[in-house]
């Protein structure tokens, strides 16, 4: 049991004192309403994002995914370019990036567009701010990670216990 509360505590220690990253501008933005479909995604966020761990999943009107090009983390900014056709409707993009001091952070933003036309090459609206939903769909599954951490002290743990019982019971038997 000591060796349980100790991955605990090794877990719980590992975290850094440093404020989660957080979006602060997306484009689309949140709730914004397109002409025609934007050319690309493009996350601003308030520190560095890792490349390692970097996910957009964009659905469209049909709740189908939408094609987007591989997904590039340059800074504080993620781009992806949009090559899948763009019908008109409502669009929610869902993210998760890896932030600098190495935690997973995830959300959800919507947008519309009014016409499947695609933007015009080099049309952009300037970022606005809109944090998005933290209960995007990949929120929701990036749980699973800090699951498969537990499960893995508790295994850990099981197999040590183990152990240390086959050692007991074999000291015992040569007495």
């Amino acid at each position: 049991m000591a060796l349980l509360a100790l991955g605990w505590l090794v877990l719980a220690g590992a975290a850094p004192a440093a404020a989660h990253n957080s979006l602060v501008s997306s484009f689309p933005a949140e709730g914004e309403v397109l002409e025609s479909a934007p050319p690309q995604v493009e996350l601003a966020f308030d520190a560095d994002v890792s490349g390692v761990g970097l996910a957009l999943v964009l659905t469209g009107p049909d709740g189908q995914p939408v094609a987007l090009g591989r997904p590039a983390a340059d800074g504080q900014r993620v781009t992806a370019p949009l090559s899948g056709a763009a019908a008109a409707g409502a669009y929610a993009l869902d993210w998760r990036v890896v932030s600098a001091d190495g935690h997973p952070v995830a959300g959800r933003l919507s947008f519309s567009v009014a016409s499947g036309k695609p933007a015009p090459v080099g049309v952009q609206a300037a970022a606005s701010a809109g944090a998005g939903d933290e209960q995007g769909w990949l929120s929701r599954n990036g749980g699973l990670l800090g699951v498969g951490g537990v499960a893995a002290v508790i295994v850990a743990y099981l197999a040590v216990d183990v152990a240390r019982r086959r050692r007991s019971r074999a000291a015992e038997g040569t007495r």
